[in-house]
């Protein structure tokens, strides 16, 4: 039972993979200092990835693989990759954090589920201009987007609609930090 149990996980350990990267998506693995490109994180990155998820450091698996089941006795968590400098982007931040959303069953590694990123800021000026310029990538490479702007905060909704309906939206909020500043939230799916 445990070797299929095992096998199982195996084949539905991460998020469904067709064929090649949109552009949207390299975007969103960048914007995510690139835990899920199998391999091709910085290395930094690549060392918290080989601690904590060492399956995101190997080959990308080949055809369509899920999540694994959530078993009985499974606990969620939340396990954050803090960072000073973003690889990818010269944002002028004070510091960032890819939040793994995480899921353990009982006698498993711990997985991966989702992943969000924050980025904190100084002033406004910073995580407004990073914002501009992460509206200005993600219209670039989708079909839809939508900037609303508000007395408190800024979003921007991005949808690109690919072959056979299949669609990918991301996410962008600027929003004060409590008392400390401002920050980003990005997410996708």
């Amino acid at each position: 039972m445990k070797k299929c149990l095992t096998a199982l996980y195996l084949i539905l350990c991460v998020q469904a993979s067709f064929g090649q990267d949109t552009k949207m998506e390299i975007l969103n693995n960048k914007l995510l200092c690139n835990v899920f490109t199998y391999g091709k994180a910085d290395s930094t990155t690549n060392q918290f990835l080989k601690k904590h998820f060492p399956h995101l450091t190997g080959k990308k698996p080949v055809g369509i693989v899920f999540t694994p089941p959530r078993l009985a006795g499974a606990k969620n968590g939340i396990l954050p990759m803090k960072f000073i400098k973003h690889p990818f982007f010269d944002f002028n931040i004070v510091s960032g954090q890819v939040n793994f959303q995480t899921i353990k069953n009982p006698g498993e590694p711990i997985f991966e589920v989702g992943a969000d990123l924050y980025l904190f800021f100084a002033n406004f000026q910073s995580a407004d201009s990073a914002f501009n310029q992460l509206s200005q990538l993600y219209k670039q490479v989708t079909t839809k987007q939508n900037i609303s702007i508000h007395k408190d905060y800024k979003t921007g909704k991005f949808i690109n609609t690919q072959e056979e309906n299949n669609v990918s939206t991301a996410f962008i909020k600027l929003s004060k930090n409590g008392t400390k500043g401002y920050k980003i939230y990005f997410t996708y799916d």
